[in-house]
């Protein structure tokens, strides 16, 4: 019942459909109605003309009527009433008293309804010409009956005329619906306004207009953080190259700790820009260039650069699968995705550690598999991971919380997926399986 009410109250299509039947079904309604007394009072009337003409043949001739002693329904039932006051008709006559009036008469006679016409004849004796309204009632209820199919057929037409013709004027408003449920969260181009209904237009106009404003406003934030990052960009660098000329001089023992520690600032710090200038790129929508590539010849562009970090840590990384499998995507895209992954992989692996780079090819897409011998991640922070600069307390390892953010956004673009899990080959370890279709 309260979804009835729910329906009713906020659905205008329900609502329509609704209130639409019951005047449909309440017009059909009166409408036999009326036709069953239309009907009825032409049989009444058919009735009444048929006594009348029976009379005037009694006058004519008051001795050639028949005293009739069973009664039909459709038969004419002709009795004579005396003057003297104690007539007393027989049981097998209409027991009819000598003071009815001239004229017609509605009587309840033995449970039996009769129309009866009373006519003066000589000698102030009356006539009594009767009829059972049975046969009348029955004629006005089959004209009714008669009416009221096809009124009953009409109404089931044009109430499923109805409910076709509403869920047919609704149904751009439903394609938008599922459009706007389909969208990504980061498409804000305007919904086109041609084809939707003009009631609804001023509604779909303001979204478009509110689209614009967000989209406007989320420009402007990614170029200030593009522009921020480009901008502390070269000061970090004459810090770094300063720092490397003042490590060459001679220091004391404390100073150089510092000046490490200064270092690893600023190294961090380099990486925090590189890595928010590729986050800024990969929430951009822009079309990229599609190309033909190799997984494992990206793993081993990505392992190159990573290397020296992996050596420092003495970290074994190498690419476990033998089989190549080519996919045909965005070279910057990918590239993204498996130095984020493989970097993570590295950073949060402790010294000694180990990680494994794979690739599966499957019929419509294809797995890419990094999975590392480090302290994997709780269920609980599995999902929190993806949020930007996020990191798991109690790691001390140098990371800025972005790597995951970028990897994710990238497949929410091109319709790839993410899954972490406990890895199988190592105790404590993490294994990461982004999967990919292999056209995108």
């Amino acid at each position: 019942m309260d979804g009835f009410k729910n329906k009713l109250n906020y659905s205008i299509q329900f609502r329509l459909s609704f209130w639409l039947t019951v005047i449909i079904s309440l017009m059909a309604v009166v409408a036999i109605i009326v036709s069953y007394f239309s009907a009825l009072n032409e049989a009444k009337e058919i009735q009444d003309e048929g006594l009348k003409q029976v009379a005037k043949l009694m006058k004519l001739d008051q001795t050639s009527f028949p005293l009739n002693e069973n009664i039909g329904k459709s038969e004419i039932f002709i009795q004579p009433i005396p003057s003297n006051t104690d007539y007393h008709p027989s049981a097998d006559h209409l027991q009819l008293t000598n003071n009815l009036s001239e004229g017609f008469h509605t009587l309840k006679i033995k449970q039996s309804s009769y129309r009866v016409l009373i006519l003066s004849v000589a000698n102030k004796e009356k006539i009594a010409v009767a009829q059972s309204t049975v046969l009348r009632d029955e004629a006005a209820i089959s004209g009714a009956l008669s009416t009221a199919l096809p009124m009953i057929l009409l109404l089931l037409i044009l109430i499923a005329a109805a409910y076709f013709l509403i869920r047919n004027t609704f149904k751009p408003i439903t394609l938008l619906s599922d459009d706007i449920q389909q969208r990504d969260a980061q498409d804000l181009t305007p919904f086109p306004v041609a084809t939707i209904p003009t009631e609804v237009r001023p509604l779909l106009t303001a979204i478009n207009q509110l689209f614009d404003k967000v989209s406007q406003s989320v420009a402007s934030q990614k170029r200030f953080i593009a522009d921020a990052a480009h901008e502390l960009r070269t000061p970090l660098t004459a810090l770094s190259l300063q720092s490397e000329r003042l490590a060459g001089t001679e220091m004391s023992d404390i100073a150089y700790e510092r000046l490490q520690t200064l270092r690893q600032g600023i190294d961090r710090t380099s990486v925090l820009l590189e890595q928010l200038l590729s986050l800024a790129k990969a929430q951009n929508v822009i079309q990229q260039d599609v190309k033909v590539l190799s997984v494992n010849q990206l793993y081993i562009n990505v392992l190159e650069d990573l290397l020296p970090i992996a050596e420092a840590k003495d970290i074994n990384v190498g690419i476990k699968s033998k089989q190549d499998v080519i996919v045909k995507m965005s070279e910057m895209n990918l590239l993204s995705i498996i130095k984020n992954l493989v970097d993570n992989a590295i950073r949060y692996t402790p010294n000694g550690g180990q990680v494994d780079l794979s690739v599966i090819k499957e019929t419509n897409n294809v797995i890419l598999e990094i999975e590392d011998s480090g302290c994997g991640i709780p269920d609980a922070e599995k999902e929190r991971v993806f949020d930007a600069f996020y990191r798991i307390l109690g790691n001390d390892s140098q990371g800025s919380g972005l790597g995951l953010p970028i990897v994710k956004t990238i497949l929410d673009r091109i319709g790839g997926a993410i899954m972490l899990s406990d890895s199988d080959n190592f105790p404590s370890g993490l294994k990461v399986q982004v999967n990919l279709p292999l056209s995108t």
